[in-house]
């Protein structure tokens, strides 16, 4: 059986910050990879937790911007995680 060893890694982007700094400083305590979005990922820095902004991660900026809205949409983010999901699925971690 193969086994398959990756860091569960969270994917944070929110327009309302409340919070937002204790949940990746909880995931980041728990051994999650915290990747994030604009300004996300600057509020998260900001206190101190290890974060890897999004646009790094691909290469790109965000395609749309728009405040209280959908702020990210990365083509390659949401390939990366439909294969991933279809190649190990829920039983990757048995």
């Amino acid at each position: 059986m193969l086994t398959i060893d990756v860091m569960p890694t969270a994917l944070l982007s929110v327009f309302d910050k409340t919070g937002i700094v204790d949940l990746a400083r909880l995931l980041a305590d728990a051994g999650w990879r915290i990747v994030s979005s604009g300004g996300t990922a600057a509020a998260v820095a900001a206190a101190g937790v290890e974060v890897t902004d999004l646009a790094d991660l691909t290469g790109l900026p965000a395609i749309l911007d728009l405040p209280g809205r959908i702020a990210v949409y990365f083509v390659t983010v949401n390939l990366a995680t439909l294969v991933a999901w279809l190649k190990y699925g829920a039983g990757a971690r048995q």
